[in-house]
């Protein structure tokens, strides 16, 4: 029974389909419905309120209005398309002009008999812009045009039908065409009737015997330097590729098969502007990647502007939008640099020689080299200084000069190439130097003894000298000359050390220091109860607070040796280890609601173990009873 009501119910659905198919292809075919005729072009305009932007024809007498002998004859229509394109830049006049619209209008007889015959006619066109308004606004007229809407090309008023009224049973009569394009951007549809003056034998009457419909679409044309915007657009150099976005809606060929994006750059210096691209497309949204050519910028100025310019060639004179970019002379390379001596003495002067080449794009020539000079320890500038290039050379430009650093250590120099053009090195030229007190220089690390580490803050003293303080890697270093050295070392917690050494050459030395009290260091991990540090929980240690860093952890340096009760709190959180400290060591402490030791269970996960263990127990019981009244049943 199921199966044969679910065959009846597969074949009747089948059957309603195929049914309501035929329903709808008869409906198309008679011309009741027109659901794949013509879109609205987002008008709001139902093609249907415009007879599918076909031709109305009537008739009088054995005149038939737009009546054509056959499918292959032209104008069956007095449009030829059911779309055109008005103005996208929303502007009016003589600069934002729609396509040109052609109007032709004609009768045919198909018959001897003439009850009357036709002497004239004129053209009426009328634009709807409003969906909701079923009213037409007219615009050209028996005798007149709004300038404010239309331009007319053909003139108004009358036009004689030439027809030859011994020329048969069939024959074609005409009224001069017009052509019209309209003002600005216009969204709706446009209706052209061609009304005709009728002559009987004691009578003289008009009507209108064709009404022709088609829809009016505007649309959008944006330009852009993609990702900036247009105050925010950077300088480009030749061989850069700018990013030109383009949107643009309504592009497509119309029935004359014209109608094309295109992309236009016009340099404002003057010259031929340069097509860029083309599209033929009813809709895109695209980048265009325009690599600057090696003429973008111009010689003898610091910079070149370039006009973008987006047009449809539907509006010969109009930019549909325009923008600019500036193109600026490319960028000398970065120079090559070398200095002398090699080991630098404080008083005494380094020479630096440096080169150049121009840039290949632009070829303008280095007019001076920019010497700086900068130490690293407190970025104190001694020396910024132009340098002329060596009269006679080129490519390479080179030149040369002097510095004489006032102090011991390390500096940075730097050299940046400058042309005529105003532009110089984006990227200098960079050598790091340092200056000696001595021809040879001694650098000594100092380490814990017992674990290795480097001790920052140690006293290194030159015996009879200069006493010097390690820095974060533990390490110092003294210029010499050629000899031998004492020096001594100490640090609080530490016993002292005196060592020597003799110097004839550049020379990395290393110190043990031995702890005078058993102290050790203690690093402390924070962690939640999901296992993920804490940032900013507060640790003690006997008395000694910090705070731990991003990964959670806070590190205590030089602790006494013994047994400490270690603790992390964070808001309404905390948690306590116990620790004997008798060698260097790493913690963990997670903090709870609650506090507690590590190890301890809080209240809430004590109640959720009792819930965890009255759920099973009850699934026991319950599965019991469930066997029992299974074996009592199957008795």
């Amino acid at each position: 029974m199921r199966k044969r009501l679910k065959k009846n119910l597969s074949i009747g659905l089948i059957t309603t389909f195929l049914v309501v198919v035929l329903i709808v292809s008869a409906l198309q075919l008679t011309g009741f419905i027109h659901i794949l005729a013509v879109s609205d072009y987002n008008t709001g305009i139902s093609p249907d309120q415009i007879n599918y932007c076909n031709t109305q024809r009537f008739w009088q007498d054995c005149w038939n209005g737009q009546a054509v002998p056959g499918t292959g004859y032209p104008n069956q229509e007095m449009m030829p398309d059911v779309k055109y394109i008005t103005s996208f830049s929303g502007a009016t006049g003589d600069d934002a002009l729609s396509e040109r619209i052609s109007i032709v209008g004609n009768l045919y007889e198909d018959d001897w008999v003439e009850v009357s015959h036709p002497n004239r006619g004129y053209y009426s066109v009328y634009i709807r812009t409003d969906p909701q308004d079923p009213n037409w606004q007219q615009i050209v007229g028996w005798t007149w045009s709004d300038p404010q809407k239309v331009i007319v090309t053909g003139g108004t008023g009358w036009r004689t039908c030439n027809y030859n009224p011994l020329g048969g049973a069939a024959q074609e009569i005409w009224i001069s065409p017009i052509e019209i394009r309209l003002k600005g951007s216009i969204v709706g549809a446009i209706k052209v009737e061609a009304t005709y003056e009728f002559s009987g034998l004691i009578s003289t009457w008009q009507k209108t015997m064709s009404i022709d419909y088609a829809y009016l679409a505007s649309g959008n044309g944006k330009i852009n330097v993609e990702g900036y915007t247009q105050q925010d657009v950077p300088m480009f150099e030749i061989g850069d590729t700018v990013p030109i976005y383009v949107e643009a809606d309504y592009s497509g060929a119309t029935a004359s098969d014209t109608g094309r994006w295109q992309l236009w750059a016009f340099p404002l210096r003057g010259g031929s502007g340069r097509l860029l691209n083309e599209w033929n497309y009813d809709y895109f949204r695209e980048t265009y990647q325009w690599t600057l050519p090696s003429d973008a910028w111009v010689r003898g100025a610091t910079t070149s502007k370039w006009r973008l310019e987006l047009r449809n060639t539907l509006f010969s004179t109009d930019a549909v939008m325009i923008n600019t970019i500036d193109v600026k002379a490319n960028a000398p390379p970065t120079p090559t640099i070398s200095t002398s001596p090699d080991v630098p003495q404080v008083g005494q002067a380094i020479t630096v020689t440096m080169s150049a080449n121009t840039n290949a794009n632009t070829n303008e020539r280095i007019l001076k080299f920019i010497v700086r000079g900068v130490y690293l320890d407190n970025n104190f500038q001694f020396v910024l200084k132009d340098v002329t290039p060596t009269p006679g050379t080129a490519d390479p430009y080179t030149a040369t000069t002097t510095i004489t650093p006032p102090r011991a250590g390390r500096f940075r120099l730097q050299v940046w190439a400058h042309d005529v053009a105003g532009r110089e090195s984006e990227v200098p030229a960079e050598k790091t130097i340092e200056m000696h007190e001595g021809n040879y220089r001694l650098t000594v690390t100092v380490y814990d003894q017992y674990n290795s580490f480097v001790i920052t803050g140690a006293t290194v003293a030159r015996t009879g000298g200069e006493s010097k303080t390690t820095d974060s890697l533990g390490r110092c270093w003294f210029d010499l000359n050629q000899g031998s050295y004492e020096f001594q070392i100490q640090k609080q917690g530490y016993r002292a050390v005196t060592q020597s050494w003799t110097i004839a050459s550049d020379k990395d030395v290393s110190v043990y220091l031995t702890r005078t009290t058993n102290t050790w260091d203690l690093d402390v991990t924070v962690k939640d109860s999901n296992g993920s540090t804490v940032w900013g929980a507060t640790v003690k240690v006997g008395g000694t607070e910090k705070l731990t860093d991003q990964t959670g952890i806070a590190n205590f340096r030089d602790l006494a040796e013994g047994d400490y009760i270690v603790t992390a709190e964070k808001g309404t959180k905390s948690g306590e280890q116990d620790v004997t400290l008798d060698r260097s060591k790493s913690i963990s402490i997670t903090i709870k609601e609650g506090g507690g030791g590590d190890g301890e269970l809080d209240s809430m996960t004590l109640l959720l173990y009792a819930a965890a263990a009255i759920g099973v127990l009850v699934a026991i019981v319950a599965a019991y009873y469930y066997m029992k009244r299974k074996r009592q049943a199957g008795r």
